[in-house]
């Protein structure tokens, strides 16, 4: 399996190393690309050219930008994931978000046959570098199911909230 990761800031770069440690196959994507050079160089990830590619050529795509209206707009904006999301695939949003946003965004990605999980995350930095955050986690069961092998490399933490939006 192949994961997108989008967002190589405070917390996303602590949480792709730890996923990219335990031996996940990375596409990272950063709109800073010395962040994502970098990146790749210490930890062996496959830069991506844009959103679009990144959801073309992962499985599963982790988002952590700073808030919801980021995440519709990288889904949905020019060269957004959702072009590139075929059926199947699955949105892993770990960004702050606004509930009723991250709801109305899984409705529209759902008309594609794509899945949403919201798993925004607590602790900070520190339990970012450590693997131990806390994670809150709305979505299906089955496509939790699907998420919680990379959840519990980036948790010690998880909790399932129910369905998308709760997270």
């Amino acid at each position: 399996m192949r994961i997108g990761f989008i967002g190589l800031g405070n917390m996303g770069r602590p949480m792709a190393a730890n996923l990219a440690k335990a031996g996940q196959d990375l596409i990272v994507f950063d709109l800073n690309r010395e962040v994502v050079d970098g990146f790749v160089e210490e930890f062996g990830a496959a830069p991506a050219n844009g959103l679009a590619s990144v959801a073309e050529n992962a499985d599963i795509v982790i988002t952590i930008v700073p808030s919801g209206k980021d995440v519709r707009k990288i889904t949905f904006g020019n060269d957004g994931l959702a072009q590139g999301m075929a059926e199947g695939k699955l949105l892993l949003d770990m960004s702050s978000s606004d509930p009723t946003g991250t709801v109305d965004l899984a409705k529209e990605l759902a008309a594609q046959g794509v899945a949403m999980v919201d798993a925004p995350v607590s602790g900070g930095v520190r339990r970012a570098d450590d693997g131990s955050l806390a994670i809150m986690v709305g979505g299906a069961k089955a496509d939790l199911e699907r998420c919680r092998p990379l959840l519990d490399i980036m948790g010690g933490q998880i909790f399932e909230c129910g369905p998308v939006g709760s997270g």
